[in-house]
């Protein structure tokens, strides 16, 4: 069965569900349309099997995930060349792993080493902030270095982000995986020079990279045994891995759940192992993740 990097892709100014590989994108509604007539497949209900929208496809859960893998099979075993079916990726066609009522719920200090770093007693719950959708940004875009902030010191943090699949309040951590869809990266970005009143050294514009694509969790064997790494310029300045979180994703997922209802697509970034250094325009930064792959952007100073 093919492994799905699962990503919303432009084409044509159209938003398509793909899955990535090799820089190959696979149109999943239109490879599985496509198996199914080959196959002489009932085609009526395919949308619903294989949803040709994002959140859609989330909260059709292991049934999209499955028809999907097929689906792609089919397309590579039988060396599909229908431009529907697949194509090779443009230039900054990647959009980010997000639908437009996505809370993007982040989680601070999960790491001994970050709040060494940071100079703080490791908590002994989950410190919960959040950032605004419109801060969002995807592989290959660029991030602003705020002009009214430079040079202040531009941190970063490679994170494992849940994305949820299904909607629950008040969950029971032996519940918690039932709500989890996938895992994606998210890079937490923090000007760190100005820690005062108001969110505006952790949500500015451009502060929360994510993606580049989602990976299911049937297809990530142990997600709490993945190595971190974060590169500038190609350069290693951090390395980490998700089996030295502090508390478990169940119990973060579920203390979040307390207090806000989590809906299909949200995003909960489980925190990183601290920054070690600071990015600066011209910069290029890559958050890379065991199994997930490597989210990538530039950085520039805002005009």
């Amino acid at each position: 069965m093919s492994k799905l990097n699962i990503a919303i892709v432009k084409k044509n100014n159209v938003d398509r569900v793909v899955s990535i590989e090799d820089d190959i994108a696979y149109d999943l509604n239109a490879a599985y349309l496509s198996m199914s007539k080959d196959k002489k497949m009932d085609i009526s209900n395919s949308n619903q099997l294989v949803p040709d929208n994002f959140e859609d496809f989330i909260k059709q859960g292991d049934i999209a995930i499955n028809n999907s893998s097929t689906a792609v099979d089919w397309a590579i075993n039988n060396n599909i060349n229908d431009e529907n079916v697949k194509w090779k990726l443009e230039a900054n066609s990647i959009e980010a792993p997000i639908i437009n009522s996505s809370k993007i719920i982040m989680i601070g200090d999960t790491y001994k080493s970050h709040a060494e770093i940071g100079g703080h007693v490791p908590p002994t719950r989950p410190g919960i902030f959040f950032k605004m959708s419109q801060v969002v940004i995807a592989t290959d875009e660029p991030i602003i270095y705020l002009k009214n902030y430079y040079p202040q010191p531009l941190k970063f943090d490679t994170e494992l982000a849940v994305v949820i699949g299904k909607e629950g309040m008040s969950i029971p951590e032996d519940q918690i995986q039932d709500y989890i869809w996938g895992y994606t990266i998210c890079n937490d970005l923090t000007i760190s020079g100005v820690k005062d009143l108001g969110p505006r050294y952790k949500c500015f514009e451009s502060s929360a990279p994510i993606g580049p694509w989602v990976v299911h969790k049937s297809q990530i064997s142990d997600p709490m045994n993945l190595e971190l790494e974060f590169l500038i310029n190609g350069e290693s300045v951090q390395q980490g891995n998700t089996n030295k979180l502090i508390f478990s994703t169940e119990s973060i997922i579920s203390e979040v759940s307390m207090y806000h209802k989590l809906r299909p697509g949200d995003i909960i970034s489980l925190g990183g192992p601290g920054p070690t250094t600071t990015l600066k325009p011209g910069d290029v930064a890559e958050a890379k993740i065991q199994s997930i792959g490597t989210l990538r952007n530039p950085v520039i100073l805002e005009e």
